[in-house]
């Protein structure tokens, strides 16, 4: 394994994202702000861009034509719950673009080759994880506030976008080779859907050089 940081010892501020005090109890960060934010971030949405499940179980979600539209999937359970499991079958098609949203850890089980300027993105409270059992590539933004965790991948995959794990990334058993592409997902200035009440609406806090993210 080789491992070349831009800038090391950065200051956990440049590297994190913390979401704002919504619920404004003068604590910002919290699980309950969390909620708070995505919640209004689907108010922003048209109705049929949007699919809102709410429980504690564990759902199964396969990126296919029968997503299409939805810019957004958010699970919301209690915290650690609503875990997702991203079976990525058949794909996204070309130039769709779509975040799932997570109250606890998403599992995303990479196959297959994402189609020319796709976006999968995803948001996690708890946590990230993500396997591979055959070649893979992925492009968009994976943001977890917990731990991402990259192990059972045996084979070559690649992610194209970016990482931003708040607890750390862990990597666990690779048995091929995992590249990490930076590439800049923003669209005409807006960044992908789900992150906006992270970065106040525009780029502002949201750039295209990895060693210059920073957290509003």
């Amino acid at each position: 394994m080789f491992i070349e940081d831009k800038n090391e010892k950065v200051a956990a501020s440049l590297v994190s994202l913390t979401y704002p005090d919504a619920n404004h109890n003068g604590i910002a960060d919290e699980f309950a702000d969390f909620v708070q934010v995505n919640r209004d971030i689907l108010k922003s949405y048209p109705s049929e861009e949007v699919l809102y499940i709410k429980g504690n179980g564990t759902y199964l979600i396969a990126p296919n034509s029968s997503l299409e539209g939805k810019k957004i999937i958010y699970v919301e359970g209690e915290e650690g719950n609503g875990n997702v499991v991203i079976l990525f079958g058949e794909g996204l098609k070309k130039d769709q673009k779509m975040t799932v949203i997570s109250t606890g850890t998403v599992v995303h089980n990479q196959t297959g080759f994402a189609a020319p300027d796709s976006q999968l993105n995803i948001i996690s409270w708890t946590g990230y994880w993500e396997t591979a059992a055959f070649p893979a590539s992925h492009n968009g933004v994976i943001y977890t506030h917990g731990i991402a965790r990259f192990e059972n991948i045996y084979d070559t995959t690649v992610t194209n976008g970016s990482v931003i794990a708040n607890g750390g990334v862990a990597l666990g058993e690779i048995w091929s080779t995992k590249t990490f592409n930076y590439a800049d997902t923003t669209m005409d200035e807006i960044v992908p859907a789900g992150f906006e009440g992270l970065v106040g609406g525009g780029t502002s806090g949201y750039v295209a050089r990895p060693d210059a993210w920073k957290a509003i």
